[in-house]
């Protein structure tokens, strides 16, 4: 249940940092706030629960709902990296040419993201 409670906090702090893009640094520094603690959460999972040898036996079974959840998850970690990758242009070499892309990307990363939380609660 902590989890949980922790899943939604970080991703509800992942929405409000969204919503200050136009606050560059603010935005930056939510965003990078907000990566540390998805992986400090993943890390706490992983040594409460063996979370990653559990879904790697369950991917195993066939079971559809941790396939899809993994699936969501490892979406998400890709996108943070993308994301994060674009952004540094953006705000380090003033690529803004960068920001309509990096904008569709924030979008997916959303869509991973929820999709992670919601498929969290039905493990």
């Amino acid at each position: 249940m902590v989890f949980h409670a922790a899943n939604v906090a970080i991703f509800l702090f992942i929405l409000v940092g969204a919503a200050l893009h136009h606050k560059r640094q603010l935005h930056v520094k939510m965003m990078l706030t907000a990566f540390v603690l998805d992986l400090a959460l993943l890390f706490a999972v992983e040594l409460a629960d063996g979370a990653v040898a559990q879904a790697y036996r369950s991917v195993g079974e066939g079971k559809a709902i941790i396939m899809t959840h993994v699936a969501f998850a490892v979406s998400g970690l890709v996108m943070w990296i993308v994301q994060i990758h674009a952004g540094r242009k953006i705000y380090k070499q003033g690529r803004m040419e960068l920001l309509p892309r990096h904008a569709k990307g924030a979008r997916l990363f959303l869509f991973f993201r929820l999709g992670n939380v919601v498929t969290a609660f039905m493990l």
